[in-house]
């Protein structure tokens, strides 16, 4: 898969194993393309046929290329169909916040950088994990900047012009704000956890 993709020099390659019910052949399946929009609406002819194909393999995050094991493992054919997509959603949950955390740089990602990114590794359109990445900023995972460099609401649905970028570090001082004047915000917190270290056996 890895070979072809780059003899093509398409940038997106959308390639599944397809098995078929009637006469129980396999065949691959490509759609190349160098747009990330053809790659979204060549997925809705997946998802609008639902039922009609399977993918070997779960519909999150793949590995190009294709595991013999699976043609004997019908659990792990994807129908396309909507128990499919849940299911997809809860693993997206799971494994795209630590992909976004490897690829992202200066605590910065363009989301048309993660489309890039993960496109050809993906069963989910465009929706679907903005979907995912709006969950993650209402978790207090990531923050989202419009294109204008706007902090948006975790509650707003990331769009393709946005970027995502890591939330500041917050920070706990009991020290001193001012010369001589302590941090009235925590001081009681610091002195009831003093006192229970003082009366802890």
């Amino acid at each position: 898969m890895d070979n072809l993709h780059k003899a093509v020099r398409a940038a997106f390659m959308t390639p599944f194993m397809l098995h078929s019910r009637n006469d129980g052949r396999e065949m691959a399946l490509i759609h190349l393309s160098n747009h990330q929009a053809a790659r979204n609406k060549m997925l809705g002819v997946y998802y609008s046929k639902q039922n009609k194909f399977s993918h070997f393999g779960k519909g999150s995050l793949y590995t190009l290329g294709f595991d013999e094991k699976f043609l004997n493992d019908g659990h792990k054919l994807f129908d396309f169909a909507t128990k499919d997509e849940e299911q997809m959603v809860l693993e997206l949950q799971n494994d795209l916040p630590p992909r976004i955390h490897a690829v992202i740089k200066n605590g910065s990602l363009p989301i048309s950088e993660l489309f890039n990114e993960i496109g050809n590794y993906t069963a989910a359109r465009n929706e679907v994990i903005l979907d995912v990445v709006k969950s993650s900023v209402v978790d207090g995972e990531f923050s989202i900047l419009s294109k204008d460099g706007k902090a948006k609401r975790a509650s707003t649905m990331p769009k393709v012009n946005d970027r995502i970028i890591l939330p500041p570090q917050k920070s706990f001082s009991f020290g001193s704000t001012k010369k001589g004047q302590r941090d009235r915000r925590y001081s009681g917190f610091a002195y009831r956890m003093q006192i229970n270290m003082v009366n802890s056996p």
